[in-house]
C-alpha cells in the first residue's frame, strides 16, 4: 500500500508540474496567432499603385486603407483610393493606361477598379464620383473598359474627353468635349451625346434628359462656373488635359459676363495672398468692370 501511495504521489506531482508548462505553451501559441493575424492584413492590404499625380494646386488629399495623406506632384495614386480636393484646389492624374483625370475644387471620387495589360486588349477602369466637378480623357484601354459611376447614373465612354458634375443630392450633368459618351440613369434609360458642346442632365431621381445645349435650369444648386470650371477656364489645366477648344452651346451673354467677374476676383485674391503665378485677365476688361 505504501508503494502504491508513493507512486500515486509521484504521478500527481508530475501532472501538477506539467500543467503550467502546457498553459505557458498555449498562451505563447495564442499570442503568436494574434501577431500573425494582425500582420497578415497589413501584408495583404498593401496599396497597388495605378497611376501618378501630374499637377496639384493647393490641398488635395488621398485616403486608402484608412490612411489619409496629402497628395503632391509625382506622387503615386492607388487602387481604392479616395481623392478629395479642398476649396481652390485642383488635381490632375495620369493612370497607367494614359487615362487622364482632373478634379475641380471641392470634389471627391474613388478609384474603384483598374485592370490594364498593354499586351492584351480590353481591361477595366471604374471610377465612382461622390461629388464635385471633373474632367476625364480616356486612355489606351478598350472603349468598353471605362465606366464612371455617380449616385444616380453611369457614364459609358467611347474614346472621348468630357466633363461632368455631381451634386450632393445626386443631381448630375455631363458635357461632351470630344468623342462620345453614353449616360444611363438608375431607371435603366440611356442617352448618348455625340456633339461637342452639348450636355445631358440627370435629375436627383435618376431620370435622364436628352442631349441639348446648356440650360441654366439644369442644376438647382450650382452655376455653370461651379459645375464646369474646366470648360470656362482651360488655363487651369495643363496642356495634356485641355483637349480641343469647343463652343459651349447655350451659354448666355449674362453668364459670360458673370464668368468674367469670377476670373477677375480670383486673381485679386491671389495677389493679396501672394500666390499668383501669372496674369489671368486683360487689363482692359479689368478697367471696364471697375468703371461699372
Amino acid at each position: 500500500m505504501m508503494v502504491l501511495m508513493n507512486t500515486n504521489r509521484t504521478a500527481a506531482q508530475r501532472a501538477v508540474t506539467t500543467q503550467p508548462a502546457l498553459a505557458i505553451m498555449s498562451r505563447a501559441a495564442i499570442v503568436a496567432g494574434f501577431v500573425l493575424s494582425a500582420a497578415m492584413p497589413a501584408i495583404a492590404q498593401q496599396p497597388t499603385a495605378i497611376g501618378v499625380t501630374a499637377e496639384i494646386e493647393n490641398l488635395v488629399t488621398g485616403t486608402v486603407n484608412g490612411i489619409n495623406r496629402p497628395v503632391g506632384k509625382d506622387d503615386p495614386v492607388y487602387l481604392d483610393e479616395r481623392l478629395s480636393s479642398q476649396a481652390d484646389a485642383t488635381g490632375q492624374f495620369i493612370l497607367h493606361d494614359d487615362t487622364r483625370l482632373a478634379l475641380a475644387p471641392n470634389s471627391e471620387l474613388t478609384l474603384d477598379r483598374f485592370i490594364y495589360d498593354p499586351a492584351r486588349s480590353g481591361g477595366e477602369v471604374v471610377i465612382s464620383a461622390v461629388r464635385g466637378a471633373f474632367r476625364f480623357i480616356s486612355g489606351k484601354a478598350g472603349k468598353s473598359a471605362y465606366k464612371i459611376k455617380t449616385p444616380t447614373a453611369t457614364i459609358g465612354v467611347r474614346g472621348t474627353t468630357f466633363d461632368w458634375y455631381v451634386d450632393e443630392n445626386g443631381e448630375a450633368a455631363v458635357g461632351l468635349v470630344d468623342g462620345g459618351v453614353d449616360v444611363c440613369g438608375s431607371d435603366g434609360q440611356c442617352q448618348a451625346i455625340n456633339r461637342p458642346g452639348y450636355f445631358i442632365h440627370v435629375a436627383p431621381n435618376g431620370r435622364i434628359g436628352r442631349p441639348s445645349p446648356w440650360n441654366e435650369r439644369f442644376l438647382r444648386r450650382a452655376r455653370f462656373a461651379r459645375a464646369f470650371p474646366f470648360l470656362l477656364r482651360r488655363d487651369r489645366l495643363s496642356r495634356r488635359f485641355r483637349g480641343p477648344q469647343i463652343r459651349i452651346r447655350g451659354l448666355t451673354p449674362q453668364l459670360r459676363r458673370r464668368n468674367l467677374r469670377l476670373r477677375i476676383r480670383r486673381p485679386i485674391r491671389q495677389l493679396r495672398r501672394g500666390t499668383i503665378r501669372r496674369p489671368l485677365v486683360r487689363p482692359r476688361s479689368h478697367r471696364r468692370l471697375r468703371r461699372r
